[in-house]
């Protein structure tokens, strides 16, 4: 499966490698056409004047020389003396001086031996070797320009620093319509409406934010419109049937008790048909959350299927009480349509449990019946579908009460699944997000 990435990190890592890039090429222009130069010039006039200095301290007889190093130290803050020993490490990491050595060879000539360090005193010196001996021109380290590569290197990390909270802000700005509008489709899939749409300047995200307004309310339309015509149709379909079952008994002769017992038949079955269509459609519509204790709602209903069939239903819930804020109607409903179900095709014990797992409320519906097939486990959540492919009468059902429950928990962002049960049976469970339920459990 191909790795994915947010829109938030995708557009960081593009702005700022845009920018790095981009800054990087500045600054090494910048070296190379701008500060460059600028060194070359500034070391070779420096050359320059320590070159003159010392061909003119050395032109000078000894009575003179002394006033000459005033009047140097005075004008241009150079001193000039004999060493005792010439310099043996020469500095081969500072710019400057690097760029003062190659001038010095220049104008001195590149046989005359030249050597620049740094001494104890934290000063510069730079040692040449005349006809009378060394000569030492020492100077102080504020006189040199400062290091350009320095400066290059400071003024990229403060880019890159600009450049990387730059692309944080742009990137947050981009990715948090996407963001929201993700939240708001996401509450469109599970049925719920919502009118905050996130807004951007953004002509390309406003126009997706649009649309999918516009496909919730078309959603909401097509809901209402499905709402009243299955109302529209119940009531034109129930009107003749309320009618027909007048007319049963107006039927007379031999046979007449057989027939209308199969035309009262066909009469309920097609009443709970529609009534079944209705829970089908009323199911898409999400149900207010209600503070209510899961043990004892799942007691009423084991106690309701119990009626129905004694000694068959068995329930495990945690002693202490187990408080939600969960739609009571809708839970009690995909409950009981499960047990119906278990009832109708698999017979015998049902074992209703509720139990937490890793942050999740989980009620199981498991029997000991024939059980369900790999390939069918997906299908039988499917309106109408039944594993009986002759519809008989004596297997009962119509086909929606699994697809019910499966609506009703898509709705309210539950998952409703399937499981087979060692030595035989089927076991439904319904996974209740903790964040979703807001679920108070004993530990």
């Amino acid at each position: 499966m191909k790795s994915r990435i947010s829109v938030f990190h995708g557009v960081l890592r593009a702005v700022f490698l845009s920018l790095t890039l981009g800054f990087a090429s500045i600054i090494w222009l910048t070296y190379s056409w701008v500060v460059r130069p600028l060194a070359e010039r500034s070391t070779d006039d420096f050359a320059a004047l320590l070159t003159s200095s010392v061909n003119a301290f050395s032109a000078l007889p000894a009575p003179a020389q002394s006033k000459y190093l005033e009047a140097l130290y005075r004008q241009s803050a150079l001193q000039i003396s004999v060493p005792e020993q010439p310099l043996t490490i020469e500095v081969s990491h500072h710019p400057y001086l690097n760029l003062l050595r190659e001038s010095l060879y220049r104008h001195l000539g590149s046989t005359t031996d030249v050597r620049v360090g740094e001494g104890p005193d934290l000063a510069f010196h730079v040692d040449i070797r005349t006809r009378e001996g060394w000569l030492r021109v020492s100077f102080d380290k504020q006189r040199v320009s400062p290091r350009p590569r320095l400066a290059v290197i400071l003024g990229l990390a403060v880019l890159l620093s600009g450049g990387a909270a730059t692309s944080w802000i742009l990137a947050r700005y981009l990715s948090g319509p996407v963001v929201r509008l993700a939240d708001c489709v996401r509450l469109l899939g599970v049925g719920k409406q919502t009118t905050e749409w996130p807004e951007s300047r953004f002509a390309e995200m406003q126009t997706l934010s649009d649309a999918f307004r516009q496909l919730s309310r078309a959603q909401a339309e097509q809901r209402e419109a499905q709402i009243t015509l299955m109302a529209g149709i119940s009531h034109d379909l129930r009107s003749p049937m309320a009618r027909l079952s007048m007319a049963l008994g107006m039927l007379s002769g031999p046979h007449g008790a057989d027939v209308r017992a199969r035309m009262e038949s066909d009469i309920g079955e097609m009443n709970r048909l529609i009534a079944a269509q209705m829970d089908l459609t009323r199911a898409q519509h999400p149900e207010s959350a209600e503070a209510l204790d899961v043990s004892v709602l799942l007691q009423e209903v084991a106690d309701a299927a119990e009626a129905q069939c004694p000694g068959c239903v068995r329930l495990q819930v945690p002693r202490q009480p187990c408080e939600a804020l969960l739609p009571p109607t809708a839970l009690r409903r995909v409950l009981t349509n499960l047990i119906d179900n278990a009832q109708a095709y698999a017979g015998g014990r049902i074992d209703i449990a509720c139990r937490q797992i890793h942050g999740t409320l989980c009620i199981g519906v498991r029997d000991r019946g024939p059980g369900i097939p790999q390939a069918f486990r997906a299908a039988v959540f499917r309106p109408f579908y039944r594993l009986d492919p002759a519809r008989q009468r004596s297997t009962g059902g119509n086909g929606l009460g699994l697809a019910i429950a499966s609506q009703l928990a898509q709705t309210h962002g539950w998952t409703l699944g399937l499981r087979p049960r060692y030595r035989g049976g089927s076991s439904f469970w319904l996974l209740i997000p903790m964040a979703r339920a807001s679920v108070r459990l004993p530990a």
